[in-house]
């Protein structure tokens, strides 16, 4: 029998609007970082896009790092 890891390990995905929320940004900006490959997205069906939670931490802690350079 498969065990359920969803439960075990629980993903917020975000809309669009969510992550330019958390991000202090345009959906435009988050658009355009998606296109740009910078932020990964999810495709669900033919008209929703999420962004995982996880991948918005990474984007600002990648871009901590390169401001301290």
């Amino acid at each position: 029998m498969r065990e359920n890891t969803c439960s075990q390990n629980p993903t917020q995905l975000l809309t669009v609007a969510q992550a330019a929320a958390r991000l202090s940004c345009s959906t435009r900006t988050i658009w355009q970082l998606i296109a740009l490959n910078r932020l990964a997205a999810i495709k669900i069906g033919t008209r929703s896009t999420r962004i995982d939670e996880a991948e918005v931490e990474r984007f600002i802690e990648d871009a901590r790092r390169r401001s301290r350079s």
